[in-house]
């Protein structure tokens, strides 16, 4: 190419528009109808931007220029202009949400036991759009982690911690990831006997869920022989072993050390990890293999 920008339309709204602004990459193919059928295929990872001024200095490809209700995208060293064609808020869009407000009005739910009010609050970011693991990182995990702390200063009693944490993991089942493409590899998504804390590894299989993952969700204070077994009869691509107390990191890392002799990548995650770390790991440690 002569120039390192290409610009077209696109409705935001549209299947495309809502799969670069969910998936947060492109592919770009533009072909030749005519002998020898050549053509140009272009992808990788976009950064959105909403900066009208930036967009308005953005021509399009006919020769016009880009009305405030485009979307002007960089696909690499590509840019990309995709039109908004009803403008909607921001807010509405799942790339430009208000997680300090929502997060403190799931939180309240939960704390409440308002699994009605929880589930909507969920269910509408879900059909606007917005990722699983978006959700999960701005909703579940700092919701989980006050819930937490809650209980350990006596702020709410255990049948209040369990209770939220309850109507959490039934919210995370009912998230279905809106995933296409080929099939990434098989996982194991497991604690290690002693460690009972399941809501970890229901993010963590919600998140590997939607980057295309088949995960075998064995939840909490499975014994490491019963893992090793199921491990070693399902063969998968790769284990995910979640800790939270430190207690058990030694022997969770143990349990790691023995799984990654049998050849298999085991990935073990705890308190500070992030779903895009895991997720990022998840691809790598698998291709290693």
């Amino acid at each position: 190419m002569s120039s390192e920008r290409v610009v077209f339309n696109v409705g935001a709204d549209t299947g495309k528009g809502s799969a670069t602004a969910r998936e947060g990459r492109v592919s770009l193919v533009v072909g030749d109808e005519s002998p020898p059928f050549a053509f140009v295929k272009v992808d990788g990872p976009v950064t959105l931007s909403e900066d009208l001024d930036e967009v308005r200095r953005s021509p399009l490809s006919s020769g016009t220029v880009a009305s405030p209700a485009q979307r002007r995208i960089r696909v690499g060293t590509v840019e990309v202009v995709a039109t908004n064609r009803q403008a909607r808020p921001a807010s509405e869009r799942g790339g430009w949400v208000r997680w300090d407000v929502l997060e403190e009005r799931f939180t309240a739910s939960l704390l409440e036991g308002d699994e009605a009010a929880a589930h909507r609050q969920v269910a509408r970011l879900h059909k606007r759009g917005v990722p699983v693991r978006a959700i999960v990182a701005g909703l579940f995990a700092p919701a989980g982690l006050t819930v937490g702390t809650s209980w350990e200063n006596g702020s709410i009693g255990v049948a209040e911690e369990h209770r939220a944490t309850a109507i959490m993991e039934q919210l995370l089942g009912e998230l279905s990831p809106r995933t296409g493409g080929r099939r990434r590899g098989n996982a194991v998504v497991a604690t290690w006997s002693g460690e009972h804390h399941t809501l970890p590894t229901t993010m963590a299989a919600a998140a590997l869920r939607e980057d295309r993952w088949h995960v075998d969700h064995l939840g909490s204070g499975v014994p490491a022989s019963g893992l090793i077994r199921f491990v070693q009869s399902a063969d998968p691509d790769l284990v995910v072993l979640s800790v939270t107390l430190d207690e058990y990191r030694e022997e969770t890392e143990a349990l790691a050390g023995q799984l990654r002799e049998e050849g298999i990548p085991v990935l073990v995650g705890g308190p500070g990890r992030t779903l895009d770390e895991l997720c990022d790991r998840a691809v790598t440690e698998s291709r290693d293999r």
